[in-house]
């Protein structure tokens, strides 16, 4: 049809005169000051609610190093270390399980920061632990932070993203997930005998500086609009675009467009629970 074409307010039957990353470039080389300081804010957002995905990795990556040294403080059988290892697993799938419903009651901010609760409990754990139960309760907590992580933040960044940039910046949170990974092998290197670093002390630092950093930056729109604040989502589309003055009028109709796109969205979802969408 006519319309087929057009997504977010934009006809995509026309041809693009350049790809996504030229896009990127663009705004961060761009001569605009309000372009470039608005791209800065977009990129701090990202980098911050990504820090989930590095959570994510470097707790799943971290423990097959800190294993090893368990012995030093615990006569471990094969079976208790392995609990320790995959325990984890169950707490994420509790936290994936729950994340969808809490992100779309409460926010997906505050779903965010409650699985950096999840990280700082089990990292604190971990460090203070005195027995093999402590290690089992530590990953298990830890395991909800990385279930609640790996459905929220995929699903912030894609919602506060610009449609030009929503790829890259939703291919972010890949990254951070296997930087993460690299970094605890490399902790794992460098402090080969001490586990409490390794799984407690280094992992509590990003995770506090998530759950400080995410009250800074806004919720998203889709939700915003889902919960009957268009005005405020209307407020944060536009000063994530970070318009010329000179283009404002054409803007502020861009967003209008992007938020009636939302509302159709949000009207076509299925009001069944999950578990029934699941059976039917």
């Amino acid at each position: 049809s006519e319309h087929s074409g057009l997504i977010n307010g934009r006809d995509d039957s026309q041809p693009t005169s350049s790809p996504d990353r030229v896009d990127i470039l663009t705004a961060l080389f761009s001569s605009s000051a309000e372009s470039r300081r608005n791209f800065s804010y977009l990129l701090s957002i990202t980098s911050i609610a990504a820090i989930g995905g590095f959570l994510f990795g470097y707790d799943t990556g971290v423990i097959g190093g800190a294993a090893l040294s368990f012995d030093d403080d615990f006569d471990l059988s094969d079976f208790e270390v392995s609990v320790v290892v995959s325990i984890a697993l169950i707490g994420a799938t509790i936290g994936a399980l729950l994340t969808g419903r809490i992100s779309d009651q409460y926010g997906r901010k505050i779903t965010i920061f409650g699985a950096d609760v999840m990280f700082i409990i089990g990292a604190s754990t971990l460090w203070a632990a005195k027995s093999v139960v402590w290690l089992y309760v530590g990953r298990f907590f830890v395991g909800i932070g990385i279930g609640a992580a790996s459905m929220v933040v995929p699903v912030y960044l894609a919602e506060i993203a610009p449609e030009d940039f929503r790829g890259a910046i939703v291919a972010c949170n890949i990254f951070f997930v296997t930087f993460g990974q690299l970094v605890s092998y490399l902790f794992c290197l460098a402090f080969p005998d001490d586990w409490r670093i390794t799984i407690g002390v280094i992992a509590l630092i990003p995770a506090v500086i998530q759950a400080v950093a995410i009250w800074f930056f806004p919720e998203s729109p889709r939700w915003l609009v889902k919960m009957g604040h268009a005005v405020e989502a209307r407020e944060v589309i536009l000063k994530i675009r970070g318009a010329a003055p000179e283009d404002m009028e054409e803007e502020h109709e861009a967003v209008d467009r992007e938020i009636d796109n939302i509302k159709m969205a949000i009207q076509e979802e299925p009001d069944a629970p999950t578990a029934q969408l699941i059976k039917e």
